[in-house]
């Protein structure tokens, strides 16, 4: 585990201009360092290629993976396995972070290191459009405890929390959960509005 470190890792099937957008979310953070691991799901269009290319394009920064297609939860897994972060971003390739996200949770996780995760406002957007500031689901509240809330409903999506690295090893793998893929985690797709 690399101190300070947050690994930012991007599962991806057949959405190369999309995976695109993503990682340059990730790169425009004012954080630094950072590592981006790309895990292809066994993409049958240019998708590889296109992290291949993004890789080549940030060595040392970016690393691209392929997989037979075994759902985001299992290349979730391979990225978390691969990862050196002190802190870890899941982001789906559909998805795009707002500046300034790696610096204020970073932050936070530093100022309370009793606490695992740190989560802020998720905005929603359609077609690209951020829409009203309001905070999507729940994550404009403050919840101190993730369970039993999370058994209750799914309030935030994948991007919306920075974990340390601490809490994901702790958590354990990702499972094979691809008749209810990661459930609770899942942020909408940010181009038509329908769950990615």
């Amino acid at each position: 585990m690399t101190h300070g470190l947050v690994t930012t890792i991007i599962p991806v099937h057949n959405r190369p201009a999309q995976l695109r957008e993503a990682v340059e979310s990730v790169l425009a953070q004012d954080y630094r360092p950072i590592e981006i691991i790309i895990v292809d799901d066994g993409s049958t269009d240019e998708t590889y290629a296109a992290a291949q290319a993004l890789a080549a394009e940030h060595p040392g920064i970016i690393r691209a993976e392929t997989q037979t297609n075994a759902g985001p939860g299992m290349a979730r897994e391979r990225g978390r396995r691969l990862a050196r972060g002190e802190f870890i971003q899941y982001l789906d390739s559909d998805d795009v972070l707002l500046p300034g996200k790696f610096s204020l949770q970073v932050a936070r996780l530093r100022a309370n290191p009793e606490c695992g995760v740190a989560y802020g406002k998720t905005h929603f957007c359609i077609d690209g459009t951020l829409g009203e500031r309001s905070a999507w689901k729940r994550t404009g509240e403050r919840i101190y405890s993730m369970f039993p809330s999370f058994l209750e409903s799914r309030w935030w999506g994948t991007s919306t929390p920075l974990y340390s690295r601490v809490a994901t090893d702790a958590a354990g793998a990702w499972l094979d959960l691809s008749s209810e893929e990661d459930w609770g985690v899942r942020l909408p797709n940010c181009r038509t509005g329908k769950p990615g």
